[in-house]
């Protein structure tokens, strides 16, 4: 498995997320991130934490989880190319779930500044990634309709 030193542009070519991406843009969002390695059943965060990072999931595999009255509820399992925490980047709030690492995993972390950093000098790079991401989205929530629709 790589590590957070040796992923480049080139080493993301035919990843889910990034590899749509040409390698300059690739280079672009990876440069206003910071690659994080988590080793097996580590916490990325916990479910009502304060922070205001988003992360793509580049190696690996995280479960996502809420604690609900009966008990912690598994969401989700996310790999390569998917992402989580969108939402406290962009509102602030705190985390609505917990995430942990099911193995060694590599992940991209990305901030308010590194949001600031691609529209200063990558607007286009940041259009394509905010449409990357409302795709995404706006399919969860398809999905959860869907879900709830059939209780």
């Amino acid at each position: 498995m790589a590590t957070a030193r040796t992923i480049t542009p080139e080493s993301l070519d035919g990843h889910p997320f990034f590899g749509s991406f040409s390698r300059g843009e690739r280079k672009a969002l990876i440069s206003a991130g910071v690659f994080n390695d988590y080793k097996a059943s580590s916490h990325v965060f916990l479910q009502g934490d304060t922070g205001r990072e988003m992360y793509v999931v580049v190696q690996g595999e995280c479960e996502i989880s809420i604690s609900t009255k009966d008990g912690d509820e598994v969401l989700a399992i996310l790999g390569p190319g998917d992402f989580f925490g969108e939402g406290s980047l962009l509102t602030g709030e705190p985390r609505s779930a917990t995430v942990v690492a099911t193995g060694a995993s590599t992940l991209l972390a990305l901030h308010p500044g590194s949001i600031d950093i691609l529209r200063e000098k990558e607007p286009v790079v940041l259009a394509a990634f905010f449409e990357k991401l409302l795709r995404v989205v706006f399919e969860r929530l398809r999905t959860t309709n869907k879900r709830l629709a059939k209780r």
